[in-house]
Order: structure tokens, then sequence, then C-alpha cells
């Protein structure tokens, strides 16, 4: 990498308060060349159904609703009417609360 172009990205890191913590060290690794660990392969789907996702997460299907409500969790309509919860939207919500 040229050092112009390093130095511009330091500068935008620098400069822009919008940048999450966790994305600005990841940047800041990167450009000192320490690459982030891939992402680990899990078992299972991708996309959880309603109850499966209620299940992972521990509670009822009448509580994942409302968390949908509330925008906790954001469902993706995979056809109308029919929507499933990302696996990884899971995973990063129990790591926020945890």
């Amino acid at each position: 990498m040229k050092t112009t172009t390093k130095q511009m990205i330091e500068l935008a890191l620098a400069s822009d308060e919008t940048i999450e913590p966790t994305i600005r060290e990841v940047i800041a690794g990167v450009l000192e060349g320490n690459l982030p660990e891939p992402p680990t392969q899990h078992d299972g789907t991708l996309l959880l159904t309603m109850t499966d996702a209620a299940r992972v997460l521990g509670v009822s299907r009448v509580t994942l609703w409302r968390m949908v409500r509330t925008g906790a969790v954001k469902p993706v309509e995979i056809m109308p009417g029919i929507r499933r919860i990302r696996r990884e939207d899971l995973h990063v919500l129990s790591a926020n609360y945890a």
C-alpha cells in the first residue's frame, strides 16, 4: 500500500467519529499488518424460523415477536409473509447483552 493511501485512511479514522470503535480497531490493525481472524464456521442453518430462533435465544415466540416489534431483532422476509432470523444476528444480540 502506498504511504499516502495509508495516511489518508488514518486521517479518515481520526476525523470520522461515526466509525464504531471495533471497526476502527480492525482497520487500524489491518493497516499495521494484523489481519482479523476469519469467521468461524458453525453448525446449522444461516436463517432460522421464528420457533428455532426463539429456542436459540431461550425465549418464547411471543417474546421474540416483541423483540422484532421493538427493532431488537430484524427478520428477513424471504417470501411475502415468510420471515426468518439470521443466526449471526442472534449471536450479536446475545453478545451485546452478555
